[in-house]
């Protein structure tokens, strides 16, 4: 986690200035409480390191930027519609995740993926070589296209490492991802 947190990258566009409404939240909040209560995704001064999202008929429901994951309200959650270049439609009441490009990426490569969980799991990044973890051949800055391409060429994996900068686990539902992460960080321990 080499570069610090300065925002999202792109612009936001608000379809609809309300919080969205829909079955995945609860279950999105559970798993944003574990993923802070491990440290998957620790605190920095604006929230948390990491970002959750699953796929909704419209696009997919994501944790909004600089929200702490360990107590996330759902009027922090932005549904993001669609994604045009260096726009993001979404209907939210607040930004989405500086990462949504990244998610939104992943999604249209992955039709099989309902869940993209992403943390900074600084134990599984340490051990990522001896335990034979997919990691990104380059360091990439945060909510870059680079980024974005860096990802895609991994994300046949149902969990990686983006170099030096956390872990993206993938699942058809949220309890698959979430599991997969939690295992991966016991197994770092």
């Amino acid at each position: 986690m080499s570069e610090k947190y300065a925002g999202v990258k792109f612009e936001t566009v608000f379809v609809e200035r309300r919080a969205p409404t829909d079955e995945c939240i609860g279950e999105l909040t559970f798993w944003c409480k574990k993923f802070s209560e491990l440290g998957i995704a620790p605190l920095h001064e604006t929230g948390s390191h990491g970002n959750l999202s699953a796929r909704t008929k419209n696009g997919f429901i994501i944790t909004g930027a600089g929200t702490n994951l360990g107590n996330m309200s759902e009027k922090e959650f932005v549904e993001v519609v669609s994604v045009n270049e260096n726009k993001v439609n979404t209907i939210g009441l607040v930004d989405p995740s500086s990462e949504s490009t990244l998610h939104h990426a992943i999604y249209s490569v992955r039709p099989d993926v309902n869940a993209i969980f992403h943390g900074h799991d600084t134990l599984v990044m340490e051990n990522a070589e001896k335990s034979g973890i997919p990691v990104t051949e380059k360091e990439e800055a945060y909510g870059t296209h680079e980024l974005m391409e860096q990802a895609k060429k991994l994300c046949k994996n149902n969990y990686f490492i983006l170099k030096n900068h956390g872990i993206i686990a993938l699942g058809v539902t949220m309890k698959e991802a979430g599991e997969r992460a939690e295992k991966m960080h016991m197994l770092a321990l």
